[in-house]
């Protein structure tokens, strides 16, 4: 186990990680503090908790905002969207070889 020291709101944290996994969260980490400090100049001083908490809400609210915009809520809706492209792929794949006999027959 290893650990990766974050600093967020000019406050210093140390959280445990998997080995090779620091520099992955300091980056995220450097990516809440970001938003915790934008908060913290909208918001004022409302308390550590309270940022945490807001940050926390906006990035899900950014998250689900994703999602929805890529058409994808739920992991049962992707898996319907693979299975439509496999179908359209090998749909796509049975009309050039039927196409690609058509003219071999036409060969001979």
């Amino acid at each position: 186990m290893s650990k990766a020291e974050l600093n967020i709101n000019k406050k210093r944290y140390i959280i445990s990680c998997e080995q090779g996994q620091e520099k992955r969260l300091q980056e995220l980490g450097a990516r809440l503090n970001e938003r915790v400090v934008e908060l913290a100049q909208v918001m004022g001083d409302i308390g550590v908790e309270q940022l945490f908490l807001a940050a926390s809400l906006s990035l899900l609210d950014e998250l689900e905002e994703a999602e929805q915009s890529a058409g994808v809520n739920s992991l049962d809706e992707r898996i319907e969207a693979i299975e439509q492209r496999a179908a359209k792929a090998l749909s796509d794949a049975a009309g050039r070889i039927e196409s690609l006999s058509a003219h071999l027959d036409r060969a001979h």
